[in-house]
């Protein structure tokens, strides 16, 4: 993501990027709830609510990838892709986390992980053109639950990352 310190014109140190990261990640994560609760589609979410959830998970993974590596990912939008290129053991924290988090869940929910990340893996591309034809419509099933998960990762390797709202965090 060196777009970003470039895009501003100016180094940053490298915690900022990745803490800018997790910003931009969280305002599209919470721009894809508004969006679902004003949708006009409900069976399987609007488009916009698919493109924000998909590419604020996107950028969560990316952010985490920063954490976990200490360098900046590649310029990738699949999600299975950017999942593999976290260590085995950051990857084995999200399951445990995604495990808690479906425990119990009412309906058919898919329980494992990497199912749902193989439905979600190319929702950015594929649902941005739906409108002329060109994107095709995939299952965009539990991303919430997901991007709960990798919060929950992100949050026990930086611990008070979740509170970055309140004015005194840097």
């Amino acid at each position: 993501m060196k777009y970003l310190a470039k895009w501003q014109n100016e180094k940053k140190p490298f915690k900022q990027i990745w803490i800018e990261a997790y910003k931009r990640a969280w305002e599209f994560q919470q721009a894809s709830a508004i969006l679902d609760k004003h949708s006009t589609t409900k069976t399987y979410g609007s488009t916009p609510y698919v493109v924000c959830g998909a590419f604020s998970l996107e950028v969560y993974l990316k952010c985490l990838f920063m954490i976990d590596k200490g360098k900046e990912p590649k310029w990738e939008h699949d999600l299975v892709t950017l999942f593999t290129e976290l260590s085995p053991d950051t990857q084995t924290d999200i399951q445990a986390h995604f495990g808690d988090l479906v425990k119990g869940l009412p309906g058919e929910f898919p329980e494992d992980l990497d199912t749902i990340l193989e439905m979600i893996r190319d929702a950015f591309k594929d649902w941005r053109y739906r409108y002329d034809g060109r994107g095709k419509t995939a299952q965009f099933v539990g991303v919430e639950i997901v991007i709960k998960a990798v919060q929950k990762t992100i949050w026990a390797k930086e611990p008070g990352l979740e509170n970055w709202l309140r004015p005194d965090y840097a």
